[in-house]
């Protein structure tokens, strides 16, 4: 039996969500009020832990998405919620891309739980016909 988890996402079907996830996570503000928002709704709505699922996030805001993944840790460990993290699989180090880039991959080994591979996506609706997963 699962447990219920809450996603976080900096996109949607029509944006790729770099600018939103930039001004988030520079802005200290602004990333306490989502995690406060967060926090409020897991309670009323009964869920255990948060994904998060930041796509796309420049590559200059590596180090501030790091700095959001420990604020959220703190705040979800303080609460008694649970933290994973989702990223596309990296297939050799220093890959580019802006799906890599901004992932500090090691970094998301020590913060967050565990983590999910987004291995589901490989071809995607607006790329070449490929497998989904190849690896």
């Amino acid at each position: 039996m699962g447990v219920p988890m809450m996603a976080v996402t900096n996109f949607t079907a029509t944006s790729r969500g770099e600018n939103l996830a930039s001004i988030l996570l520079n802005n200290p503000e602004k990333t306490g009020q989502l995690l406060d928002n967060i926090i409020d709704i897991m309670r009323q709505k009964g869920y255990k832990g948060l994904n998060i699922d930041f796509e796309n996030v420049l590559p200059n805001d590596r180090m501030a998405y790091n700095r959001f993944l420990k604020q959220a840790a703190t705040w979800m460990h303080a609460n008694g919620y649970f933290l994973p993290t989702a990223v596309a699989p990296e297939i050799e180090p220093e890959q580019s891309g802006l799906l890599y880039e901004a992932h500090d991959y090691p970094a998301h080994g020590r913060i967050a739980d565990f983590v999910i591979l987004i291995t589901y996506e490989w071809g995607y609706r607006k790329g070449p016909p490929q497998a989904i997963s190849p690896v």
